[in-house]
């Protein structure tokens, strides 16, 4: 367990709050401080942290040293220790994750991710800025459509992003420098691949296989080409074609739940939930809109 010192260094400007969830290994908190406060957070041996301040009441505060404002995600590896100055009226994300779920990422990723690298900002990619806005929502209640697929889905992705900054920078720069031609051929075959089988996004076994290279190599080569995992990518590509059959479909003859099926999806809430985040709306909206 964290443990946590927190000095009151002015007057309370009104209460403060928080709430929780646990998901899987992690558990997910924000926090509305009601009153000013020195903190001190040090991390145990199997445990870290990110923290993104979702509102600041005008002034920027401080966290090991680096001025933080809003938009500032940042992250603390086990056996660390970070110091904050927070002003009242601060709203803030806290994710606790374990180190294992850390390590256990890298490796699904082909990445060598030490937790104990993690001690600063990290990246604000895409997709770890939409999660912490997501978990966010999530834990206020302020999402009516959220589940607990959704949330692991959300956790995952964020995952993936501590996974990526955990690495050694310069296996990091290194990726960078890729021969991007081989990169493009690697993705046109795993698409050829795709477009084999359409209803049934391919494996990365067998993507491995088709294309005679390792498993990060070809997310690398994704990330290069695509700028995304093979997962998202391929996970966007069906839902743009459950889209177009949706769009030219009768809301008199078809149903969502039938073109999910036909389509290869098989578990229909976590269909819906995906098709709302990528295109802000639900797939029965698109259907009946014809």
């Amino acid at each position: 367990m964290a443990v946590a010192e927190a000095i009151q260094v002015a007057p309370s400007i009104g209460p403060s709050t928080i709430a929780t969830r646990r998901v899987g290994d992690a558990r997910v908190g924000r926090l509305t401080f009601g009153i000013p406060v020195q903190t001190s957070l040090e991390m145990p041996g199997s445990t870290g942290i990110v923290t993104a301040p979702l509102h600041l009441p005008g002034e920027p505060t401080r966290w090991s040293g680096t001025e933080i404002r809003p938009g500032h995600i940042g992250a603390v590896g086990p056996r660390r220790c970070s110091e904050a100055l927070t002003p009242a009226g601060t709203d803030a994300l806290m994710v606790f994750f374990s180190s294992s779920a850390l390590v256990e990422t890298g490796h699904r990723l082909g990445l060598d991710a030490d937790p104990a690298r993690l001690c600063g900002p990290l990246p604000r990619t895409r997709d770890v800025v939409q999660s912490i806005d997501r978990l966010a929502a999530v834990v206020a209640g302020d999402d009516d459509s959220s589940s607990a697929v959704d949330v692991d889905i959300e956790v995952e992705r964020l995952l993936d992003g501590l996974a990526y900054a955990a690495t050694d920078p310069d296996l990091r720069e290194d990726r960078g420098r890729l021969p991007f031609h081989i990169s493009e051929r690697i993705v046109a075959a795993a698409v050829e691949l795709a477009d084999a089988h359409p209803h049934r996004p391919p494996s990365m076994t067998q993507m491995c296989t088709v294309t005679g290279k390792s498993e990060r190599r070809v997310r690398d080569a994704f990330y290069q080409v695509k700028g995304m995992p093979p997962s998202t990518y391929f996970q966007l590509r069906s839902l743009t074609r459950a889209r177009r059959v949706l769009t030219a479909a009768s809301p008199e003859d078809d149903t969502v739940t039938d073109i999910a099926y036909r389509l290869g999806f098989i578990h229909l809430g976590r269909f819906s939930l995906r098709y709302r985040r990528a295109f802000g709306e639900s797939p029965v909206r698109t259907l009946r809109r014809r």
